[in-house]
């Protein structure tokens, strides 16, 4: 049950945040930037995108959280696979589950690169926010560069999965 609650927390910073709102206002000011665009309050919305990302960093970085939890743990089996299957068979099931899928999906490097992933974003935002705090209504000049950490970001969250902890269902 915890996967599906993480896949839902996952699905949430990489797709309704990450890659539909901050990707969306980036290449919207990088269209205001360049003149294709006229948009009086894109480097408002640009600035308040930054100010969420306080609250959305905690999102992503307990997605990781997560991931490495079950990189490093045994998974606890769901009560209603115990009382199918009893405790030990669940224990091993799952074990079993856990290792295939650390190596069929190179979790821990997974894992280190959306990690680095996010370090990226969060430098290249720290630095996009003092520029905007400093000429509110100017080009920042650090866009392409956050641009490309965002996209890197959404791409490393994209790939991640989490084994089933679940043996029936």
């Amino acid at each position: 049950m915890m996967a599906e609650i993480w896949e839902k927390r996952r699905s949430y910073f990489n797709h309704a945040w990450l890659k539909n709102r901050l990707l969306v206002g980036l290449m919207k000011c990088t269209r205001v930037a360049s003149g294709e665009v006229e948009d009086a309050d894109a480097w408002r919305s640009l600035a308040n995108l930054i100010d969420e990302w306080g609250r959305m960093r905690g999102v992503a970085a307990a997605v990781l959280d997560f991931l490495q939890e079950r990189i490093a743990c045994e998974i606890i089996p769901d009560a209603n696979d115990v009382s199918v299957f009893g405790s030990e068979v669940c224990i091993f099931l799952m074990e079993v589950e856990r290792q295939r899928w650390l190596v069929r999906e190179q979790a821990e490097k997974q894992h280190s690169e959306s990690r680095a992933a996010l370090a990226s974003l969060d430098r290249e935002l720290d630095q996009l926010g003092a520029a905007l705090a400093l000429e509110p209504d100017a080009p920042p000049y650090r866009l392409q560069e956050s641009i490309g950490a965002a996209s890197r970001l959404a791409k490393s969250i994209s790939r991640l999965e989490v084994p089933r902890d679940i043996i029936l269902g």
